[in-house]
């Protein structure tokens, strides 16, 4: 879940305080990225993006301009934020959320539906769906040397800060205050999104499993369509097409187009 990211990443549009722009286009993409690296996650996925697409990653508090910010503590406030955001949006958005922005995609598509302003439509990586998550481990409360074993294990942490514990310290409490905004994640039963769900998971990733995958499709009335990627969590660096991708797809089916990702497998 968690690949600790620096640098500023994309460019900053007056007005939009939350938002990192990657690049502009008509058909605008809003991304949340993973646990630890929020805002400059997705400057791959850019250039791999159809000419129409535009991109923007939120930006979490507490974490690059937004650095003096305290961290959230709860998944709504993040939801809030982004959902100020896009009410200055003339164009319904489509959502793309990794890992942990996953729960955020999903929960801010719910929170569009709901003030009649729905989603174009939702791309989800490397997550189950929100009601058939993983039991929560209690990352959020782990020491730093068990913190350290963590991240070791499910990979993407740089090797110059996994190895220092004292640099390690200084991107602890971001981290960590992301895992809890999962590991404290309640689902509420709401109505199912109108919107096409196009979901992407690798198959080596021990944070996701077959039926939570699935699951997915119990959340919306739309179109869905379930891709498995031959790779483990951090899929999104290695292999960008992959989402630029499911974003096409995802487009495609909420213009209502037939499907061009038949099979459950993608391949780089």
């Amino acid at each position: 879940m968690t690949r600790l990211a620096g640098g500023l990443g994309g460019s900053v549009v007056p007005g939009a305080h939350h938002l990192n722009w990657h690049r502009q286009g008509e058909q605008r993409v809003l991304g949340f990225g993973y646990a630890g690296g929020h805002g400059a996650v997705f400057g791959g996925l850019a250039a791999q993006l159809p000419p129409a697409f535009g991109l923007a990653e939120f930006v979490m508090p507490g974490r690059q301009r937004r650095a003096r910010e305290a961290p959230a503590t709860t998944l709504e406030r993040a939801c809030e934020e982004a959902m100020a955001e896009l009410r200055g949006w003339s164009q319904p958005p489509l959502l793309l959320g990794y890992s942990m922005g996953a729960l955020l995609a999903y929960e801010t598509a719910r929170r569009l539906q709901a003030e009649g302003r729905p989603p174009h439509a939702l791309l989800v990586c490397a997550l189950n769906a929100p009601h058939r998550l993983l039991p929560p481990e209690g990352v959020h409360r782990y020491p730093l040397p068990r913190l350290q074993q963590h991240l070791a294990r499910l990979g993407g942490t740089p090797a110059e800060v996994l190895n220092d514990l004292d640099v390690l310290a200084c991107f602890a409490p971001a981290v960590q205050s992301d895992y809890a905004l999962v590991e404290t994640y309640r689902f509420v039963p709401s109505p199912p999104l109108g919107c096409p769900i196009v979901v992407l998971a690798g198959r080596q990733d021990d944070r996701t499993t077959g039926p939570g995958v699935a699951a997915w499709q119990e959340l919306t009335t739309a179109a869905f369509r379930e891709q498995w990627v031959d790779a483990g969590h951090f899929f999104l660096h290695a292999q960008p097409q992959l989402l630029a991708q499911g974003l096409a797809e995802a487009a495609r089916l909420a213009e209502g187009a037939a499907p061009t990702l038949d099979a459950k497998d993608l391949h780089a």
